[in-house]
């Protein structure tokens, strides 16, 4: 059933690592110089002059987006079941804690973004 993984994983994960940064004429974006385009965090990879500053500082951005995304999803989701409590006082305080910690969540995960490139810049990364 899944006999094509094998041929499909390796080229996909070819194009990743080779595919070239667009300019920005090709999509309308903000070209930030040095073959680094701002849409896509891991476009310098594809370059001669990757270090390991630089790979941990997209891998940490790739993962502080994604836990950004997990505390809004969480903090709609709070919101959602706040608002069909229906009057159930333990409904409603469970769904008010999910909303502080969603809220204290993004707050981190904001303060952790902030502290990581100025770290990254500090010692040098590259940082878009």
């Amino acid at each position: 059933m899944l006999n094509f993984l094998p041929s499909i994983v390796p080229k996909a994960h070819a194009q990743f690592l080779t595919a070239t940064c667009p300019s920005s004429s090709d999509i309308g974006g903000s070209f930030t110089g040095s073959g680094q385009y701002s849409i896509n965090p891991l476009c310098p990879l594809n370059g001669t002059d990757v270090t390991l500053g630089l790979l941990l500082d997209r891998v940490i951005t790739l993962l502080l987006w994604g836990a950004g995304v997990a505390a809004v999803i969480y903090l709609l989701w709070s919101g959602i079941l706040y608002i069909t409590a229906g009057g159930d006082e333990a409904k409603a305080g469970k769904a008010r804690t999910g909303i502080v910690n969603a809220v204290i969540g993004i707050v981190i995960i904001i303060l952790a973004f902030v502290i990581e490139k100025s770290v990254a810049n500090i010692f040098g990364g590259r940082t878009s």
